[in-house]
């Protein structure tokens, strides 16, 4: 995906996807560290949540791209939201609700 964004940054799929990769690694180690028993999270839960926060971190910026570059896909928005949610960025992730919200009312 890294080599289709250098070629054309404006590559819609490529971006989403790429973001999608990183957002799917950080949900796989959420649910690592949720299914750890007490004292394993102890040991091991918050570093392992520490790397998915960063992997969170890594998919932002191709989310933002994807939806600068497809302002009104409804998926992006709404993925977006729940990214901002996870990294405490509630001002942002209201913002995509209300987005969502005013696509959602367009379409009925």
């Amino acid at each position: 995906y890294l080599k289709a964004i250098e070629i054309d940054p404006e590559y819609l799929d490529a971006n989403y996807n790429y973001a999608v990769y990183y957002y799917n690694k950080a949900a796989d180690l959420f649910a690592k560290a949720r299914n750890m028993d007490l004292q394993t999270y102890r040991k091991k839960g918050k570093a392992i949540e520490e790397e998915a926060t960063g992997y969170l971190k890594k998919a932002k910026p191709y989310f933002e791209k994807s939806l600068e570059i497809a302002p009104e896909e409804l998926a992006i928005i709404e993925t977006l939201q729940t990214l901002y949610t996870q990294l405490g960025e509630n001002d942002k992730a209201e913002e995509m609700m209300n987005r969502a919200d005013k696509l959602k009312e367009g379409s009925n």
